[in-house]
């Protein structure tokens, strides 16, 4: 009997220790991911210093500066990209919202009502629905804004017309695949890195739900 206690007690402190080392892993390697990530941003923001200097526009100068603004740049743009996702993943979130639409109280629009009065009551009526559309709204406009800015600090190729004419005529050998390669990255690294998270508190989740079982 106390050996198959022990047994048992011995295998949950195995399964909790790796626990703990996926997430240390995880946060360790996706420190170091945002750190290579941010970089690209900075860059831009010096791309913008240097084309402002040349045409005489008083902006401030400096890597500081730079450094504030490229930060600040990616961490809004990736916010825009995860946010859809990870209220997705949240049950909780989303078990809110359907609760949302099917048992809230709607607000009748009446003929004598004014056109602000009805602005606000269908503003009120669909709050929920409208919390997703805008989230992947987000989404997009930040992946949008995301893909030209990667475009500008790793072009393809010389310039876009020289880019749709090695695409049309086949000539894919002559694109700069190694900037193609660093578009991707500076776009969908960060949401892996998300993801990963996601699915390691998800299973993280079931683990505690069987132990407590």
């Amino acid at each position: 009997m106390t050996a198959t206690t022990s047994k048992k007690t011995s295998s949950f402190s195995l399964t909790a220790f790796v626990q703990k080392g996926l997430w240390v892993s995880a946060f360790a390697v996706g420190g170091m991911a945002c750190l290579w990530n941010m970089q690209p941003y900075i860059r831009l923001v010096r791309m913008g210093q240097a084309y402002a200097f040349d045409m005489g526009m008083s902006v401030p100068q400096g890597g500081r500066f730079a450094l504030v603004c490229g930060v600040l740049l990616w961490s809004l743009l990736q916010l825009g990209e995860v946010y859809y996702v990870v209220l997705m993943h949240d049950r909780e979130a989303i078990r809110g919202l359907l609760a949302g639409l099917k048992n809230a109280d709607s607000i009748g629009i009446d003929p004598n009502d004014d056109n602000e009065s009805i602005k606000l009551k269908e503003a009120y009526n669909r709050v929920s629905a409208a919390s997703i559309r805008t989230a992947r709204r987000w989404m997009w406009a930040a992946y949008g804004l995301d893909a030209m800015m990667c475009v500008t600090v790793y072009p393809p190729a010389g310039s876009f017309r020289e880019f749709f004419f090695l695409i049309l005529t086949g000539r894919w050998g002559q694109l700069n695949w190694p900037n193609i390669g660093m578009i991707f990255a500076m776009m969908f690294v960060f949401e892996a890195m998300v993801r990963i998270c996601l699915y390691l508190n998800k299973h993280q989740v079931l683990i505690s739900k069987k132990k407590g079982d």
